[in-house]
């Protein structure tokens, strides 16, 4: 069962189970109308990107948003998604997660599980409801192969996250030097304008040399 995990800034995770069925648009953004509708993100559009499942590999897909779709800190049209890399949509993470655990089938002598909800009742894709508690034997422990591989994905998500976090810092530093100059220049404009209404003269004249003044 292929899943998404949305991460706020406050870190506020919410969880997403993704259609099993081709053609079907999950719909991210701030509008009512989205699938997946999280209006408290914020740098995050209307409709800010779709994931839909093509010829067996879900798609994350830029629908025009005003700040991008961001894989680590390259900006995204449209490319398969991919396990351990943080998706940047607005101010939030997203996740992808193609093999998430589902509830193990009951022994053959145990009552019959409740059939699951399909994706499709869901009237927007709220966070899927957790499934009923099973008795069953305790699952075999995981792989050490399995474990590295977690560990290695967990340390490119942060990584990424690293990234998009210090790109973050340097725009806005570059955002302060730009106003700084831009308020200099707005100075220096008014001071001429206000000596030229003095003097006649757009610029000053520091020559005061005894020929300048006989000139004057």
């Amino acid at each position: 069962m292929a899943v998404i995990y949305i991460t706020e800034a406050d870190n506020t995770q919410h969880k997403f189970r993704l259609p099993a069925e081709a053609g079907v648009p999950v719909t991210i953004g701030r509008g009512e109308d989205c699938l997946i509708s999280m209006p408290g993100i914020m740098g995050l559009s209307g409709l800010h990107c779709s994931i839909a499942l093509v010829e067996g590999q879900y798609v994350i897909t830029d629908e025009g948003s005003s700040n991008g779709t961001m894989d680590g800190s390259r900006a995204i049209s449209s490319e398969p998604l991919r396990e351990g890399i943080a998706y940047g949509i607005g101010n939030a993470f997203l996740l992808f997660d193609a093999e998430a655990p589902a509830v193990a089938p009951a022994p053959e002598a145990a009552e019959p599980l409740a059939e699951p909800i399909p994706v499709s009742e869901y009237a927007t894709y709220a966070e899927a409801p957790a499934p009923e508690p099973v008795q069953q034997e305790a699952p075999a422990p995981a792989p050490v192969k399995k474990k590295r591989k977690a560990a290695s994905s967990l340390a490119r998500v942060q990584r990424n996250m690293a990234a998009m976090k210090s790109r973050r810092e340097a725009m806005t530093a570059v955002n302060y030097v730009y106003v700084l100059l831009v308020l200099a220049l707005a100075f220096y404009a008014g001071m001429t304008l206000r000596h030229w209404q003095v003097t006649g003269d757009w610029l000053p004249n520091f020559d005061s040399s005894p020929a300048k003044a006989a000139k004057k």
